[in-house]
């Protein structure tokens, strides 16, 4: 005889039931997880995009209105939880970004100089301000979810000054010696030397245009596109059919490196005199670097100050480098043979927030022209 146990039937039901339905929550609790993290994915996705691209527009135009649009743009191109992202103006701000010790950024709303923007979102621009979760929610206690994503871009152009020296004594040679000039006109009479323009390759302006050519090269490698320009100084000097001016911007901000290279070419093909008037150069590459000289709001700003001599005229440089400073112009100083004099450049750059440099001799001068175009790069940093 087989006995029967309808209880025990029965209890097996119930907790069959009881199993599948944890079963169902907890798959429904899995996928409710999945979809916030892969809509969490999404909208951080399209906040970044976001902030990037209205970085790089304020960058090109110095447009805010220009650059919120676009990112408003690349917002709703974005879909995130199956809808579009929608972000207002107010969700796209603009301030600066500084480097902390642990390499991250912190950033200033409506700090300056403008570097960065910055990119807000959630889910403001739905139905009460939440989306709806897949599966189960009613049984969840929880129908639907909030999210909210911050991106934060950084571009960090750079717009660059070369204000080099183009006195008398760049046309001397690599000797460090005075008066001691290359080639075919070592040994000649020093004044019939002074009215010939320099030695094509043996010459330290020769040695400059190499340095500087290394320069602009490794900067064309950059995707954005730094820009730079050329100041030359001297003194005001006339003989004759002679005749030199104490300063003068060769080549405004450019992003065609070609142009910057011929005008120190062109510099070339004619005497180099007069003496050494540091401050008048340093204060046309201020102007350059300054937005009525064309320079990007939102850039970081640099000079790059060389001098083979001793400051023979001219006002302070060193003040001058404080106020370039308190227009966010960083100044580094270059000293280029045994003449020059160190210990005024490097309180130029100290007083600029530069770094100083010494090239006792051509390869020292090319390494130091290499190392600033690696180390002053345009960046998008997130």
């Amino acid at each position: 005889m087989k006995r029967h146990h309808p209880s025990r039937r029965g209890t097996i039901i119930v907790l069959s039931a009881f199993m599948l339905a944890m079963l169902s929550i907890i798959a429904a609790l899995c996928m409710n997880s999945a979809y916030v993290a892969l809509a969490k994915t999404e909208m951080r996705l399209a906040t970044d995009a976001a902030a990037k691209a209205a970085s790089i527009t304020y960058g090109l135009t110095g447009s805010i209105d220009a650059a919120r649009l676009r990112g408003r743009q690349i917002c709703q191109r974005h879909s995130v939880a199956g809808a579009p992202l929608q972000i207002r103006n107010i969700d796209v701000t603009f301030g600066s970004a500084t480097p902390m010790p642990n390499g991250r950024y912190q950033f200033t709303a409506d700090g300056t100089p403008t570097n960065s923007t910055q990119v807000h979102a959630s889910f403001v621009r739905r139905v009460g301000g939440v989306s709806a979760l897949p599966a189960l929610g009613q049984f969840l206690d929880r129908e639907d979810f909030e999210l909210e994503e911050t991106s934060i871009a950084t571009r960090v152009d750079n717009d660059i000054c070369l204000v080099v020296d183009r006195s008398g004594s760049m046309a001397w040679d690599l000797s460090n010696d005075p008066y001691s000039y290359p080639g075919e006109l070592n040994g000649r009479s020093i004044i019939q030397n002074y009215f010939l323009k320099p030695h094509a390759t043996l010459s330290r302006w020769a040695a400059l245009q190499s340095s500087v050519d290394t320069f602009l090269t490794v900067l064309n490698t950059n995707p954005y596109h730094p820009r730079v320009s050329l100041v030359s100084y001297a003194s005001n000097f006339e003989f004759g059919l002679f005749n030199s001016t104490v300063s003068s911007i060769d080549q405004p901000l450019t992003i065609n490196f070609d142009d910057v290279r011929s005008k120190l070419a062109t510099l070339a093909t004619k005497p180099l005199i007069g003496n050494t008037n540091i401050a008048a150069g340093l204060r046309d590459g201020i102007a350059t670097l300054t937005e009525q000289g064309g320079s990007r709001p939102n850039a970081t700003h640099n000079l790059i100050l060389l001098t083979d001599g001793i400051m023979t005229q001219g006002d302070d440089p060193v003040a001058l480098a404080a106020l370039a400073l308190s227009q966010n112009i960083k100044v580094h100083t270059i000293t280029f043979s045994s003449q020059a004099d160190q210990v005024l450049m490097q309180q130029v750059a100290t007083a600029g927030g530069g770094s100083y440099y010494h090239a006792p001799d051509a390869a020292t001068l090319h390494a130091i022209f290499q190392q600033l175009a690696e180390t002053l790069p345009a960046m998008l940093v997130q």
